[in-house]
């Protein structure tokens, strides 16, 4: 009876290899690839086949291009500082996008003097970096004092901005899927892929929702608290015949929370008892209180029409500040003292229909998770948050609340190595997160970002600036237009240097 053969790597005399060796060289196919490789150079023989078998065997790396240099462009003049960003992929180095720190030194007379700087220090920042390691790129970008004649964080957002779009263009990815891979590096769970018109089914219940406060409470108003009554739309609610194509919907939604704010504003100065509370444009609670204003509210989401349909509640209870420590009580509503489980039982009642469906700041911070886990037992569908500003505890039990983001004023890897690092804490990651102007001006691709991170509801306390509006909506159109036109079937593109875009080019 024969015996059967043990097996084998191919390797000659690997029976004298550790088994660790031997499970290596089979996991990574090191024997089947070098010699397709040599195989390869065999049959081509070319003039020098050491740089061919070397190009031939770099098709088989998995890790991400690396950061080089910067190459000023010759088409420029120097006194303009507009770089190409080399990166090397697979042993060939690429100029794969062009950089402009013109208007970040714009202050400076003789920016042709900071040319060689420039270079030198992006090659010591950055040289060597995997661009998938964008995480590090603010401490890289700070860990060197400038000149004093330049403003760090400007030019640190302009690099952090520009090597963003470097980094994604140098793995065939945009601006989106770069950074669902780059949080999924770092062991984060991300948002599924948005790549093909098949993705769109998926989204369509995960798209973002934005919200605006429509009523404010405070001194103006018959409630105590400066508690803030916001209406929530889907972007599918001002989408066009298609409801795939969701083109545009940022301005479209804008401009709907914008209606719903005109109704409310009319209906209260329709009535002379309420006319009052409007101030300055602003509505405010009606004295009646809380239920009466939510009440008001949703007829100014019917009012608003057709764009505004799909609409829901959020309340901005912040009731830390409604805390009265004589009485041990909630005064939400001016004259309506109210103990915890009272409180409990008025949120339970207020979202029976299921309309407010988020809460944000319920109970004061000594009464959270108590007040949570009661109103939970009756509502456990209702979405409970506590917004902690900027900065976040580690909290110190499973919670029964999740956390509402406010993302750092600053560059897009501060932004995500606080999520990274602490979205974990909390069992539903960070699912709502507050838009702001002056975080999303110094870091356009923030709605990519906060998408990455599966965060579903953006809540906008302020109006956005129009040019702002527009550079967010031009960024999001830009990536439902490929998504429109890639099928479903289409195959993923190679990592190779002819996938790169094409303004790429081989140095």
């Amino acid at each position: 009876m024969a015996l059967a053969a043990a097996k084998s790597s191919g390797i000659r005399n690997d029976v004298l290899l550790p088994d660790a060796v031997r499970d290596y060289v089979a996991e990574h196919k090191l024997e089947k690839v070098v010699t397709s490789a040599l195989n390869l150079v065999i049959a081509q023989m070319p003039e020098d086949p050491y740089a061919r078998l070397a190009e031939e065997l770099s098709k088989s790396s998995t890790a991400a291009p690396r950061f080089v240099t910067l190459r000023p462009d010759a088409a420029a003049p120097r006194s303009l500082l507009r770089f190409h960003v080399v990166v090397a992929s697979r042993g060939v180095n690429i100029r794969i996008h062009r950089l402009d720190l013109t208007e970040a030194l714009q202050k400076d007379d003789r920016r042709e003097k900071w040319v060689g700087f420039l270079q030198e220090f992006f090659a010591q920042s950055f040289g060597s970096l995997h661009v998938d390691g964008f995480l590090e790129i603010h401490e890289r970008c700070t860990m060197k004092d400038p000149p004093q004649e330049v403003d760090q964080e400007v030019v640190t957002l302009a690099l952090t901005n520009q090597l963003l779009e470097a980094a994604a263009a140098a793995m065939n990815l945009d601006v989106l899927g770069f950074l669902q891979h780059v949080l999924q590096k770092v062991g984060c769970e991300a948002s599924p892929p948005l790549v093909t018109r098949g993705d769109l089914q998926l989204w369509r219940e995960r798209w973002p929702r934005l919200a605006a406060p429509i009523f404010h409470g405070g001194a103006a108003s018959g409630c105590c608290a400066p508690l803030k009554l916001a209406v929530a739309l889907p972007a599918q609610a001002a989408a066009g015949a298609d409801p795939e194509d969701l083109r545009g919907w940022l301005p479209r939604v804008t401009e709907a929370l914008k209606a719903v704010k005109a109704e409310a504003v009319r209906g209260l100065q329709a009535d002379k008892t309420t006319a009052s509370l409007v101030v300055e444009g602003t509505a405010h609670a009606l004295p009646a209180g809380i239920a009466a204003t939510v009440q008001a509210l949703r007829k100014a989401v019917e009012a608003a029409g057709e764009p505004a349909k799909g609409g829901s509640g959020v309340l901005m209870a912040y009731a830390d500040e409604a805390w009265r420590e004589e009485e041990q009580a909630y005064e939400l509503e001016a004259g309506k003292a109210k103990t915890l489980e009272e409180l409990v039982d008025f949120y339970a009642e207020l979202t029976e229909d299921g309309w407010i469906a988020t809460l944000v700041n319920p109970f004061r911070s000594a009464d959270a998770q108590a007040g949570c886990e009661l109103l939970k037992a009756q509502r456990p569908e209702l979405k409970l948050l506590s917004d902690f500003g900027a900065e976040i505890p580690e909290p110190a039990e499973d919670v029964a609340f999740g956390c509402f983001w406010r993302p750092p004023c600053g560059s897009l890897p501060l932004t995500l190595r606080q999520f990274a690092e602490q979205s974990g804490w909390w069992e539903e990651g960070w699912q709502a997160a507050a838009l702001e102007a002056p975080s999303a001006q110094k870091a356009p691709a923030l709605l990519e970002a906060l998408m990455a991170c599966s965060v579903q509801l953006l809540y906008v306390p302020e109006e956005l600036p129009a040019e702002l509006l527009e550079q967010l909506s031009s960024r999001q159109d830009e990536l439902l237009q490929r998504v429109l036109l890639t099928s479903s079937e289409a195959p993923e593109a190679p990592e190779t240097a002819e996938a790169f875009p094409a303004e790429a080019e081989a140095e």
